[in-house]
């Protein structure tokens, strides 16, 4: 089965940069091309499947120790009797939590990208992140910051009162608008997670920015993707807990939030391949295969 998916995702690959006629030292960068950017992450999961879940099992029993320590279970969240655990409502306690699952997933991303590059992970590169891990964590934080603009948009544009000068509101609007894009355009140096974990390919932020020059649309429409399956998935485990009768013991606390952040992890796995394939554009590597 992994054969023939690959097979089917070799048909469509990037375009490799071809050599200038001017400057034998420059490089003509095609238009990244959807298809490619689409499959590849997936490709990439099947390759190393049996890989990802060693790696999704160690991971998510540490974050789901994570969760029943905090009081913050996925079962905590819907609405049935509490059972044998116990449920926190702290928000220092719920920050804790985040950060710290945080840490374990920038943890998890950075062995799956040097599983996906070919390196093989023993107990002892996986327990050792290094500098990497402080990196890729650190770079994980940017691209989040960059999400902090829209949400104080919202926040400011929901409470704000109307004023009569029109020029006044356009004028508010459209800067409010600019604040709403910005993580749009963030997405052109979404490379740069497979960069902090794998090591620099050497290209500086402009030459990323200028070989993506119009693929915004086309990695928006694959997050986009890789976020309707995992809603459709969560959408599903949800559901199948919703509305049961008595309480839950421990155990299905702990297995119910094991299941989620399984699912968190293939999604985090699936933007790890999207980057890399990004980083394989970017520097022209494997683009026929």
């Amino acid at each position: 089965m992994a054969d023939i998916f690959n097979k089917f995702c070799s048909v469509f690959s990037q375009s490799c940069p071809v050599v200038s006629t001017k400057d034998s030292n420059e490089k003509s960068w095609p238009k990244l091309k959807f298809l490619p950017l689409l499959l590849d992450p997936y490709r990439f999961f099947v390759d190393v499947f049996s890989g990802f879940l060693g790696l999704a099992f160690l991971f998510g029993c540490l974050m789901s120790l994570v969760s029943c320590l905090s009081g913050f279970h996925f079962i905590c969240t819907l609405q049935s009797e509490v059972g044998d655990f116990h449920c926190s409502s702290s928000v220092s306690l719920y920050l804790a939590d985040f950060i710290l699952k945080l840490g374990i997933g920038v943890w998890f991303l950075v062995c799956y990208l040097r599983l996906i590059s070919g390196d093989k992970l023993s107990l002892n590169l996986i327990f050792r992140p290094g500098r990497r891990f402080f990196k890729t964590f650190l770079t994980v934080v940017g691209f989040l910051s960059l999400f902090i603009f829209p949400i104080i948009s919202f926040s400011y544009l929901v409470s704000r009162q109307p004023n009569p000068d029109w020029r006044i509101e356009v004028t508010v609007f459209a800067f409010f608008f600019v604040l709403f894009i910005i993580p749009l355009f963030g997405l052109r140096l979404l490379s740069l997670l497979a960069e902090s974990a794998l090591g620099s390919s050497g290209l500086s932020w402009k030459e990323i920015w200028r070989r993506t020059s119009g693929s915004n649309l086309k990695i928006l429409i694959s997050l986009f993707f890789m976020l309707m399956i995992f809603v459709y998935l969560s959408g599903s485990l949800s559901g199948s807990y919703v509305g049961t009768a008595g309480a839950h013991p421990l155990y299905i606390a702990f297995m119910s939030e094991f299941i989620y952040d399984f699912l968190i992890l293939m999604a985090t796995a699936w933007l790890a391949g999207l980057s890399y394939s990004l980083k394989l554009f970017l520097t022209g590597e494997k683009c026929n295969e």
